[in-house]
């Protein structure tokens, strides 16, 4: 029964889509605010939160992009509509919007985002290396990635046998994926309940 409830989490979709999101925005809440405390974001900055999901996490950029822009993309239409409906105040101000993407192929020119975000999504993503390398195109020089999971075992991962598709990374494997996609500065931090968030930087332009 739990895994006919959770086997879509990947990919919500329809009236139990929308239930698991609303879990998911309760339930990640928690680790978007420990992620987030991590990195300083300019008041102006342009977010994008991949695998934007339920929404509440582009909230939370829009506290901190006070007079910026927070954009999210998401493969599920329902995550879509989600994060639409949770964030429509803003949508309607022109200082947020959602589309349709994945990380391999993100809509949006590059240098364009001073930051980008991924919670609780890199466990889906069919091709990594690809959607490091786009992330690190859509970024401007000096941007940040940072990358937020509940899950950083793989030996001792807990829903890969309920949800479809879903494969944990470790914290080796992603820093040493960052590094070759062409990511500097890249640091691994680990909250007191084990917790993952691995943070990098786009290389400043060398004059």
């Amino acid at each position: 029964m739990l895994k006919d409830l959770f086997k879509d989490s990947g990919c919500p979709r329809g009236k139990v889509g929308k239930l698991i999101l609303s879990m998911m925005n309760r339930g990640h809440r928690e680790l978007h605010e420990w992620a987030l405390s991590l990195v300083e974001i300019a008041p102006r900055a342009k977010a994008l939160d991949i695998g934007c999901g339920g929404g509440s996490a582009m909230a939370l950029l829009l506290r901190r992009c006070r007079e910026g822009k927070v954009c999210g993309i998401d493969v599920s239409e329902c995550g879509l509509e989600c994060s639409a409906r949770r964030n429509a105040k803003a949508i309607a101000a022109g200082r947020c919007e959602v589309r349709a993407g994945r990380a391999e192929a993100i809509p949006y020119p590059p240098g364009y985002f001073d930051i980008a975000t991924a919670f609780e999504t890199l466990y889906f993503w069919p091709d990594i290396d690809g959607a490091f390398a786009e992330v690190l195109r859509a970024l401007k020089p000096g941007g940040t990635f940072l990358i937020a999971n509940h899950q950083a075992d793989p030996e001792r991962a807990e829903w890969t046998d309920v949800v479809d598709n879903m494969t944990v990374r470790g914290e080796e494997e992603i820093t040493a994926r960052l590094s070759r996609a062409g990511f500097a500065e890249i640091a691994a931090h680990r909250s007191e309940k084990g917790w993952l968030c691995v943070i990098a930087k786009k290389p400043e332009l060398r004059g």
